[in-house]
């Protein structure tokens, strides 16, 4: 399983380049789930180079804050190792 953000273009208002996002970084997960348990999954996150922001599954982070998305995402990311 791979979590990707919801969108692959940059939406921070702030920023003049909301243009695709190319920069994706990965990183190994751990999904916990009611079924199965703990199971390995992959956690990809993209850059926007303009505004220096970063997009993860249910988050973004820029200028150090951490901004949740609107709505109830499939899957929480709560950490990373």
């Amino acid at each position: 399983m791979t979590l990707y953000p919801p969108s692959s273009c940059c939406s921070n208002v702030d920023c003049l380049h909301t243009k695709e996002l190319k920069k994706a970084e990965q990183r190994q997960v751990v999904i916990y789930t009611l079924a199965s348990s703990a199971c390995p999954a992959w956690s990809v996150h993209l850059y926007c180079p303009d505004c220096c922001t970063n997009y993860h599954n249910n988050f973004k982070v820029c200028d150090g804050t951490r901004t949740y998305y609107q709505g109830s995402p499939a899957y929480l990311q709560v950490g990373e190792c």
